[in-house]
């Protein structure tokens, strides 16, 4: 079981984070986006979150769950 802030992480949730694309020079800032999810849900959960515009700053990682369902993106779990 993952804990987070002494709240259990859930099946329910998903996990959004950036990484070095593998293929670019170490110059070259270049990243890929990875979302872990469990089922549909939790997919479109994280989706949600996914940036439409380029130039717009956003955390290096979140973690969403059944609380962004009431209260959008005030209901994110964590987020660095």
């Amino acid at each position: 079981m993952l804990m987070l802030l002494n709240d259990c992480i859930t099946l329910n949730s998903a996990l959004i984070f950036t990484h070095p694309h593998p293929s670019f020079s170490v110059s070259v800032s270049c990243f890929m986006l990875m979302m872990l999810y469990h089922d549909g849900q939790s997919l479109e959960r994280a989706a949600r979150l996914f940036p439409f515009r380029t130039g717009i700053m956003a955390p290096d990682w979140v973690v969403v769950g059944d609380r962004m369902d009431a209260f959008g993106a005030a209901g994110i779990d964590a987020a660095g």
